[in-house]
Order: C-alpha cells, then sequence, then structure tokens
C-alpha cells in the first residue's frame, strides 16, 4: 500500500512540476524591463534609425531600454517612457517646424519613447540629427529632407586625406572645388545608394571629386559605407585598397571630419559622411586610423 501511494504522490508532484514549467514558460517569453540602461528602437522594419522625406514632411522615431545585445526591451509603463527620455535635434534646427514627444505601446514589449519631427515646409535640403538620452546613454537618429526638384552642389570646398595606420604617411589634399550631388553625377560612387543622400553635396561625395583630378586611385563604397580607399605613394603607384579592420588596440579605418568657420562640427561624428550636407566653405578631412586619434586630429585642426 505504501508504495502505490509513494507512486501516485510521486506521479502528482511531477505532473505540477511540470504544469508550473509550462505556465512559466508561456508567461515568461518577454518582459519589459526599465532598469536595463542600453537604448536601442524596437525590433522590426516598422522602427525606422532613419528617414527621408521631402520639405513639409514628417518622420517619427522610437526608443527605448535594450538587452545587452541591443534588443529591445521597452519601459515597463507609459509614465516611465514619457519621464525618462530627453530628445534633442542637435544639428539641422533650422530645418526642424517643431517636434512632438509622446510614447508607444510596443506590442509584447511595453512601451517606448517617441519623437515626431516636422519638417519646415520651406525646408532647404540637408541632414537633421536627433538624439534621445537617458542619463548617459545616448541614442541617434536622423531625417535626409531633399527637395528632388533641384540638385545641390556645394562650392570652394577643401579636401585633406591622412594615412594615420600604415606608417607609410600617405596624404592627398584637393581643391577648392565644386561638389556635386549624386543624383546630377552619374558617375558618382554614391549614384543611385539608397543609404547616400541623393539630391545635395555630402562628405562622401568629395572623394568623387578626388578620383576625377588623380588626387586619389579609388574607394570602395556600398550602402552609404566608405570600406576602402586607395591612395597613391610616393612614387604616383596607387596603394593598395586600405580598409577597416581590428588590433589589439581596437578598431581603425577610415573616418571623416567637417570644419565649419574654423571650427571642428562635432555632430559629423555621428553621421554618415553620405548624408552629411556641406556647405560652401566646407573643409573635409579624412583620416585612415583609429577613432580617437582621427577625431583628436579634427578637434585640434579647428581649435
Amino acid at each position: 500500500m505504501r508504495n502505490k501511494t509513494s507512486k501516485n504522490l510521486f506521479k502528482k508532484l511531477v505532473s505540477l512540476v511540470l504544469t508550473m514549467v509550462m505556465v512559466l514558460a508561456m508567461s515568461t517569453t518577454t518582459f519589459a524591463a526599465t532598469s536595463d540602461t542600453i537604448l536601442s528602437k524596437p525590433d522590426g522594419n516598422n522602427y525606422l534609425w532613419n528617414a527621408s522625406v521631402n520639405p513639409g514632411g514628417e518622420a517619427t522615431f522610437y526608443v527605448g531600454p535594450a538587452n545587452s545585445s541591443y534588443s529591445f526591451t521597452g519601459f515597463d509603463n507609459a509614465t516611465d517612457a514619457a519621464k525618462e527620455i530627453t530628445w534633442t535635434v542637435s544639428y539641422g534646427e533650422s530645418k526642424v517646424k517643431k517636434c512632438t514627444t509622446g510614447t508607444a505601446e510596443i506590442s509584447g514589449h511595453g512601451y517606448a519613447s517617441t519623437c515626431t519631427v516636422d519638417i519646415a515646409a520651406n525646408a532647404t535640403s540637408g541632414v537633421v540629427l536627433v538624439e534621445a538620452k537617458r542619463g548617459t546613454q545616448t541614442c541617434d537618429f536622423y531625417v535626409v529632407v531633399e527637395d528632388t526638384t533641384k540638385n545641390i552642389a556645394a562650392k570652394n570646398i577643401s579636401v585633406e586625406m591622412y594615412d594615420f595606420y600604415t606608417g607609410n604617411s600617405y596624404f592627398a589634399v584637393d581643391g577648392p572645388m565644386t561638389v556635386q550631388a549624386a543624383n546630377g553625377n552619374t558617375s558618382s560612387k554614391f549614384h543611385g545608394d539608397p543609404s547616400a543622400a541623393q539630391y545635395y553635396a555630402t562628405a562622401a561625395d568629395t572623394l568623387d571629386n578626388m578620383i576625377e583630378d588623380n588626387a586619389i586611385a579609388n574607394i570602395d563604397a556600398s550602402y552609404g559605407y566608405i570600406s576602402g580607399i586607395s591612395m597613391y605613394d610616393d612614387n604616383g603607384n596607387a596603394t593598395k585598397m586600405l580598409e577597416g579592420g581590428y588590433s589589439e588596440a581596437g578598431y581603425y579605418g577610415w573616418m571623416y571630419g567637417v570644419i565649419r568657420d574654423g571650427k571642428y562640427v562635432e555632430e559629423s561624428l555621428n553621421l554618415s559622411a553620405a548624408v552629411f550636407d556641406l556647405q560652401d566653405g566646407d573643409t573635409v578631412l579624412w583620416v585612415y586610423g583609429y577613432q580617437s586619434d582621427a577625431v583628436e586630429y579634427f578637434r585640434s585642426y579647428g581649435a
């Protein structure tokens, strides 16, 4: 009798444990986590890091806590989403009519803080950088504003390029030059690139001029990203493609900076060269090396 009772009790305990495991498995698939400190946008194509609009258009961005894998976890409630995030337009403010902040419930992931950027109807083409901040954590978004009825060039642009990594001290200078928008230059490396601005001249477009002027040999670029540049050595021979990579000291590759009115435009650090809008008289610096070395040089150049 004791053996039969023990067996029945054991079966009941096993059944109870299995039931609890199933319940927990179903109820813990996703949790919002206000306590997560990393910031990111929600997962999925409906939530964007950047948007392209015409003057008079708008774009909405979403942000919230994420785990260590940068997967969005969201705020626990709308109150946290509203009070924890500060939104700021840090570049291209003159193009913005207004910014409206709010919150949105993200299916299965709690809440996100939102910012809708309304672009002025008379805005000139260029980029708008929008920063979401929570404590010391920041997350950048941008709006590419393009008037598709005209191609806007940038005049009197100078370019300098330096190799800080290989030890060969390759360098190149070019300009003053007029830089064309990619849409108006069918031979441009960025013509038709969906990740590059098409209707206004950008920092990346200066590379087309440098190739045409034989200041550099060639570039590798796709989706707005410059992965490699071939320069010329002291004998006039094209170098191998100088590409990004990793060493014990960290990542190295091509960085750009813009000097405007004698000062380094800090916001260029957070924007792709293929969307950063040039203004007449700008100087564009290209550096092959570590980001810390490049930024130090950019800041000293404009000091």
